[in-house]
């Protein structure tokens, strides 16, 4: 790969680093590190390594790093290479085989930032059921290009546990979307999650993309999806997307969906409480789970369980979670 201009990826943050990659004659690689004493040579090896997969032989390189792991160091280098050449990079394939289980606990789907790596490696150690890498809301629009490198790498490279591994994806009416799932699809994540999800036709195109890009990568591996009804039109329709196959799940995302109602988002949730009663009963006519929408008050222990108690009631089998301090708790209520 031929370096054109100068690119950056990845945060001066802990557990993360900066590259900053520009053209050169020949490798110059420069690091700077909190850890440079112990770790300089372990940096530069990793770095070398990235930049001999990627067939890049004249560059200048450099590594600000705060304790990024090899797939962290990996990522950043490969988003910086690509963007600073322009030209895709090889597929990255994972080797697993285990298919995915439609039946299996979803009491918990804990978000983890997908532009955060130090979240990664400790992320299986709360037992969710459900570890979601996020690729939409919790990444500016900046980092959504680096970002993928670096979930791709995770899911690759770190040990998630038990817990089932989704990566929510941007829209696929986004300008993301599709560059998503490029360079998700062949490490294998077990889910895809679907945000904004209106028809069953969203669904298909997402299958079609996926059996597009798999085709290419060689794969096959089973995907399931987990689409989130955020909108009206999305209740609406959420039989219909239940019903297609490949769905495992259906999700609510109540501050979308309060949105688009033009709606005041209460403390008891009645603005909501029609449209939650539909997922779930769209969920459960074409034998799908149905996932509640996540607590954000992380102050308030008491309103969670009230919620996840009523979210039960209703006929859910578990939510969304925003801290790790959550899953305890809503899987003692959905026990």
């Amino acid at each position: 790969m031929k370096i054109k201009k100068e690119a950056h990826a990845g945060r001066l943050e802990r557990g993360d680093l900066r590259v900053t990659v520009s053209p050169g004659n020949g490798r110059n690689i420069k690091i700077k590190s909190s850890i440079g004493n112990m770790y300089g040579d372990r940096i530069l090896a990793d770095c070398t390594a990235e930049l001999d997969r990627l067939d890049v032989r004249d560059a200048n390189v450099l590594i600000e790093d705060d304790g990024g792991l090899t797939y962290v160091i990996a990522a950043r280098v490969e988003a910086a290479v690509v963007a600073a050449s322009e030209e895709k990079s090889p597929h990255k394939i994972s080797s697993r085989k285990v298919a995915i289980q439609p039946e299996r606990l979803r009491r918990s789907r804990l978000y983890i930032p997908g532009n955060n790596p130090a979240l990664f490696p400790n992320a299986w150690l709360f037992g969710a059921d459900m570890l979601l890498l996020d690729l939409e809301d919790s990444v500016p629009p900046s980092e959504k290009f680096s970002t993928r490198y670096l979930v791709r790498n995770a899911l690759l490279d770190t040990n998630f546990g038990e817990s089932e591994i989704a990566v929510r994806i941007n829209p696929l009416s986004s300008p993301f979307g599709i560059d998503d799932l490029e360079i998700i699809v062949p490490a294998g994540p077990e889910i895809i999650v679907l945000p904004k999800a209106e028809s069953a036709d969203d669904v298909k195109t997402l299958k079609r993309e996926i059996a597009r890009i798999q085709k290419d990568a060689g794969t096959d591996f089973h995907i399931g999806i987990l689409p989130i009804i955020e909108s009206a039109l999305g209740v609406i329709k959420a039989p219909e997307i239940a019903a297609v196959e490949d769905v495992v799940a259906l999700a609510f995302g109540a501050e979308d969906f309060t949105k688009d109602i033009g709606a005041e988002r209460t403390k008891d949730g009645k603005e909501q409480f029609v449209a939650r009663s539909s997922v779930v009963l769209a969920a459960k006519a074409y034998g799908k789970m149905a996932s509640d929408t996540v607590f954000s008050d992380l102050s308030d222990e008491e309103g969670l369980i009230r919620a996840t108690e009523e979210a039960r009631t209703l006929g859910f089998d578990g939510r969304g979670l925003i801290h790790p301090g959550q899953v305890e708790i809503v899987h003692k209520v959905f026990a």
